[in-house]
């Protein structure tokens, strides 16, 4: 069971839609604090408003890359892999811009 793992998937459609599925450790899904995985692929619709080109999915956290070329990440923080101006070493539950 892959929502059992520290594993997480993603897939980008055609028209910028993100979807996913698995773990959300670390909020590294995009999908608030409260969810610890999605067993089957789910539109993550924390991301609804952007275009999204493409998607990279690291152990604790993810990166997604707009059509406009911004990066947007969530996840575990700890040594500044999601890019913000403030690596307090916090879990970043939604999707926010980089720095």
């Amino acid at each position: 069971d892959i929502g059992k793992l520290n594993t997480a998937v993603f897939a980008v459609s055609k028209e910028g839609q993100i979807f996913g599925r698995g773990s959300n450790d670390h909020g590294k899904l995009g999908i608030g604090k409260e969810v610890n995985s999605i067993p089957s692929i789910t539109e993550i619709l924390s991301l609804g408003q952007y275009k999204i080109r493409s998607t990279y999915a690291g152990f604790w956290h993810s990166l997604f890359e707009t059509l406009e070329g911004t990066i947007l990440s969530c996840g575990r923080n700890c040594f500044g892999e999601l890019l913000l101006s403030n690596s307090s070493g916090e879990n970043v539950y939604s999707p926010t811009e980089t720095t």
